[in-house]
């Protein structure tokens, strides 16, 4: 696939999930429909856990930061292109395995189009499309989260913070 039809077909499939969630969140988060019935226990709700944390990692940690690389003056678009299958292979093949397809696909399609990227802006526009798909997704993970199961796990405050607060430096966010 060329380049630039990758990148229309993820900000497609970016737009339609904008502001219409997935019908794999639906079918995971309301109906409990989960490839190869991950679970453990006859129990859904631990992969639901895992499934909102590796779609944060992916989207926020992985991609959202490797696109700031591209800022770096002393990494070139080979090195870029080296390592960024580290940053999308484990998240998006654990998604797919979970059900989230596309996910996998489209990060299979980019990992595939990199022998074709021939400049850092070519590649920062391709991840920048698969960022705002992926943003679109997280956020209906996190609508969709059952939050209220929080309640029964009440923050037991204590008088004393027993815990030392970490000093701010420079790498601190």
């Amino acid at each position: 696939m060329h380049i630039h039809e990758l990148i229309i077909d993820i900000n497609n499939a970016a737009e339609s999930i904008k502001l219409t969630p997935p019908r794999i969140v639906l079918d995971i988060f309301e109906k409990g429909k989960i490839k190869n019935n991950a679970g453990t226990k006859k129990q859904y709700f631990s992969t639901l856990v895992f499934i909102q944390g590796v779609c944060r990692s992916l989207a926020y940690d992985c991609v959202n930061n490797f696109v700031y690389l591209f800022d770096e003056e002393s990494l070139s678009i080979e090195n870029l292109i080296h390592i960024l299958p580290r940053y999308l292979r484990s998240n998006a093949n654990f998604l797919r395995y979970c059900g989230f397809d596309q996910v996998w696909l489209f990060a299979k399609a980019i990992m595939d189009s990199l022998p074709l990227i021939e400049t850092k802006d070519q590649l920062k526009i391709l991840l920048n499309s698969y960022n705002y798909y992926l943003a679109n997704l997280y956020t209906w993970v996190q609508h969709y989260f059952p939050w209220h199961l929080g309640e029964n796990f009440p923050l037991n405050k204590t008088e004393t913070n027993d815990y030392i607060e970490e000093e701010k430096n420079e790498y601190y966010i």
